[in-house]
């Protein structure tokens, strides 16, 4: 692949990366609490309870469950010995959501269904998105955060291969490696997410390495 096409591609890549990690990271931070309701059918007419609120309670009278129906959707809480949510099932209209609590009421996971795919993220003791993985069009992407819930690492496989992207503290990708067409490749990008130089392995077994200036035009290149 000649070098010139090679940065064209990756600046490519990156931007497409970016767009699907913000997606990623919106599914995974996709919480809606909502109670919702339960119908039970395919019994006699007599024999069905309708209600919009069913209560479970435990043999002391502590309420540990819930199941519930509103405008926005239905919604199965389960709760702790404490009165504690730990666990809700919810599904309206942007799909079915499972989340989990700690013992302080802090989210700490959620795994969510929706037109794009799948995801499931994980939370701190904050509730702030650390890690999340999930299909993209098809495609696993895993997305890991740091304090801030910027994205700083992201590993992705599709149609073109599997990719490895860091990037820095303002989610600007900096550094990629991965592998296309059967040839290893390692970029290094600036600030302006323009790549800079370029490590790869072709096919004959030749290692080429790559500068090139802020425009993407070659400056040095090594064989």
């Amino acid at each position: 692949m000649p070098v010139q096409t090679d940065l064209e591609t990756f600046a490519i890549r990156l931007e497409r990366v970016e767009r699907e990690n913000r997606r990623l990271k919106r599914a995974g931070l996709c919480v809606l609490l909502i109670l919702g309701a339960a119908l039970v059918a395919g019994m006699k007419q007599e024999q069905v309870i309708v209600a919009q609120v069913f209560r479970v309670i435990d043999e002391g009278g502590q309420v540990r469950g819930g199941l519930s129906a509103t405008k926005g959707g239905t919604a199965l809480a389960l709760t702790d010995q404490n009165g504690k949510s730990r666990a809700t099932v919810l599904v309206n209209e942007h799909g079915p959501t499972l989340s989990f609590t700690d013992v302080n009421g802090k989210k700490r996971a959620e795994l969510n269904v929706g037109e794009g795919g799948a995801t499931l993220g994980l939370f701190n003791k904050n509730e702030r998105l650390r890690a999340a993985f999930g299909l993209v069009n098809d495609a696993p992407v895993l997305v890991f955060t740091d304090e801030r819930v910027k994205d700083r690492l992201t590993l992705k496989i599709d149609e073109h291969g599997p990719r490895l992207v860091f990037s820095d503290n303002e989610e600007r990708p900096r550094a990629w490696l991965g592998i296309e067409g059967g040839e290893p490749a390692l970029f290094l990008a600036d600030r302006e997410r323009q790549p800079r130089a370029v490590l790869s392995l072709k096919t004959d077994g030749n290692a080429v390495l790559t500068f090139a200036d802020h425009t993407g035009r070659k400056t040095w290149g090594a064989p």
